[in-house]
């Protein structure tokens, strides 16, 4: 079985793929905020940051160098005793994202590509004249004025809606997973719609009702279902997912009477029950020609592409 073939089986199961997602896979920012986000190391600590914002008027609070945070805590609490109550909502809020390990002066790479909106204020404070206020960000100098000594700027940023739905519907990973997989050369599954490629998040028509992939993928005679996990994964998830691709691949094979190799692939972000064992899951679903079952954990999700690139060389 050749790869035109799957994808043209594939293409005839395919549903109607939901507006909404649609609109937030072809959305160049939230393309822009993917390739920024993976592109680095530390993206974990960037999107755990990101992924504590998506509430109504959350924001994004990063500086452009550091500041020893004992003396953050000092302006913090001269901010409370002189009732100054901008002063601080915003330090208290960037003392708190500002403990993880990664510096948050990488938030205005996302400003400067569009995948985040910079407020219009922003707090200043000079070490030497040990002066805080807040200034129009437009109006922002690198040096004091009055002393020459170097500014510490506290900017705000807020996602753009479509970049909050796709985190908020798991649907940034999936985009991800496309990405590595273009890149690494294989065949992505799609949909056109209104004459865009759309890969993520499609339904199939099977047994009178729709079986959605994350991701899909040929190469050669294989078939790659990617499964995109950004909470925890537990057994009866994927259980649950494999029982749903066996109707799948059951329409398929009555259909052309055979099987592609297949491999089910988890990326998951989040935690990884101890119980979820893939080898279990091979043996259990030997009737789909499951060849393989694999765990992708967030410490290997930036170095997917990588193997991708491997995995694709043993099929």
């Amino acid at each position: 079985m050749d790869e035109t073939k799957i994808l043209k089986e594939f293409a005839d199961l395919q549903s109607e793929i939901r507006e909404d997602k649609i609109k937030i896979e072809l959305d160049p920012v939230v393309s822009q905020f993917v390739d920024q986000l993976f592109e680095q190391d530390g993206w974990a600590c960037y999107f755990h940051i990101i992924a504590n914002c998506l509430g109504k008027g959350s924001l994004v609070y990063y500086s452009n160098t550091g500041l020893k945070e004992d003396k953050i805590v000092e302006l913090l609490a001269r901010s409370f005793s002189e009732g100054s109550g901008i002063f601080a909502d915003i330090l208290s809020k960037y003392l708190e994202q500002s403990k993880v390990s990664t510096p948050l002066d990488f938030f205005q790479n996302f400003v400067d590509q569009g995948a985040l909106k910079l407020m219009s204020e922003c707090l200043e404070y000079c070490s030497v004249c040990d002066q805080v206020r807040i200034i129009e960000v437009k109006n922002r100098e690198d040096e004091c004025p009055n002393c020459s000594a170097k500014l510490f700027h506290i900017m705000q940023a807020s996602l753009p809606e479509a970049v909050r739905a796709a985190i908020s519907n798991g649907q940034l990973l999936e985009i991800y997973v496309k990405k590595c997989l273009q890149k690494a050369g294989f065949r992505v599954i799609s949909k056109t719609v209104n004459g865009a490629q759309v890969s993520t998040s499609i339904p199939y028509s099977v047994y009178a009702i729709d079986v959605e992939i994350d991701v899909g993928a040929v190469e050669k005679s294989s078939l790659f279902i990617f499964e995109c996990k950004t909470g925890k994964l537990v057994p009866s998830e994927v259980a649950q997912k494999l029982a749903q691709l066996k109707l799948l691949i059951d329409t398929i094979n009555r259909r052309i009477n055979g099987l592609p190799d297949l491999h089910v692939i988890f990326v998951v972000l989040g935690e990884i029950d101890k119980n979820v064992e893939p080898r279990t899951y091979e043996t259990a679903f030997a009737d789909l020609n499951l060849k393989s079952c694999q765990l992708i954990p967030a410490n290997q999700v930036a170095g997917l592409v990588s193997h991708l690139l491997k995995l694709k060389t043993k099929v």
